[in-house]
């Protein structure tokens, strides 16, 4: 029900998110910008933060994967 309430009222206004799970951000964002201590690692479209992610993520946690190379705890392949 909520992701549904938040698609209409992103159709008229623009809505400022904030989770500690990335898993949804390719769902429900158009516009990321991971932080980790403060820091922006990330600010631009979802598709340019998913081009993170590792080649052999897998499918449904390319996000996951993204933010965890942004934030040095894996490496890019």
């Amino acid at each position: 029900m909520f992701r549904d309430v938040l698609r209409k009222v992103t159709e008229r206004i623009p809505v400022l998110m904030s989770t500690h799970d990335v898993a949804d951000l390719a769902d429900e964002a158009n516009t990321v910008s991971p932080m980790n201590g403060g820091r922006i690692l990330h600010h631009g479209a979802t598709g340019t933060f998913l081009e993170h992610a590792r080649p052999d993520a897998a499918p449904g946690r390319q996000a996951e994967s993204a933010c965890s190379v942004l934030m040095g705890l894996e490496g890019a392949a």
